[in-house]
């Protein structure tokens, strides 16, 4: 059960969510400043996953397209068929726009409308260079201290 799937629509239950939320953020990040100090990668990398849960108010497997308003379990699954493949919030943006209308067509136009306009505000994350480097060396050696530098562009 998430946190999105509670019951109820009072100011009550929305705040104790939020609450909630944001106790967790901080047990999680607790979580994962002991795993980074022990070297416990795996750990880590578990305390991220339940962060972005979190956050997101998803579970780690469902579709990205959840985080959309107005978007149900039962239409992201219409989304992804043999023919098409609207897995990310960015495929939905890119697809054509008659098929888009056809694929949300339960929604009312209001409503298709806000789903896009917070589909366009979701950045788009591209890798443009990954350089790694070894301090006082010529090659990567057992031990040695590398520094991984990444590029980043937001489209």
């Amino acid at each position: 059960l998430s946190l999105r799937e509670i019951p109820g629509d009072g100011q009550l239950l929305d705040s104790l969510r939020g609450d909630v939320a944001l106790q967790a953020l901080r047990l999680v990040h607790g979580m994962n400043q002991i795993a980074v100090a022990r070297k416990w990668f795996a750990c880590s990398m578990n305390c991220m996953t339940v962060h972005q849960v979190i956050v997101q108010a998803l579970g780690d497997l469902a579709t990205p397209l959840l985080q959309l308003p107005h978007l149900t379990a039962d239409i992201t699954r219409h989304l992804k068929t043999k023919k098409r493949q609207i897995k990310t919030i960015r495929d939905l943006v890119e697809m054509d726009e008659e098929e888009r209308v056809s694929l949300l067509r339960n929604l009312t136009p209001e409503q298709r409308e806000d789903v896009m306009a917070v589909a366009r505000a979701f950045p788009c994350v591209v890798v443009d260079a990954v350089d790694f480097r070894v301090l006082g060396q010529e090659a990567i050696t057992p031990g040695g201290l590398v520094t991984c530098q990444i590029r980043l562009r937001m489209t």
